[in-house]
């Protein structure tokens, strides 16, 4: 289900992923198009919406969440 996109409360790789791509589609972007502006393949997008991230983020997410810190992200 797609969220209204303004502020998201990011507790895990999942909710990332989720929020990266709606706010893709509010772009009106797909994601080949994204990489090709990013200089990267269709497919790290396609694992970053799937919540497939790396060990560095994943271990800052259990940092955050053990100093009872939140991650959000905005529109600007």
């Amino acid at each position: 289900m797609e969220q209204e996109y303004s502020i998201w409360r990011i507790e895990s790789a999942k909710v990332l992923g989720t929020a990266l791509r709606d706010a893709r589609k509010h772009a009106g972007l797909s994601q080949t198009s994204l990489a090709e502006q990013l200089g990267t393949t269709r497919q790290l997008i396609s694992r970053l919406e799937k919540g497939d991230v790396s060990d560095q983020l994943l271990l800052l997410l259990r940092v955050l969440d053990r100093l009872h810190l939140a991650l959000r992200l905005e529109r600007r």
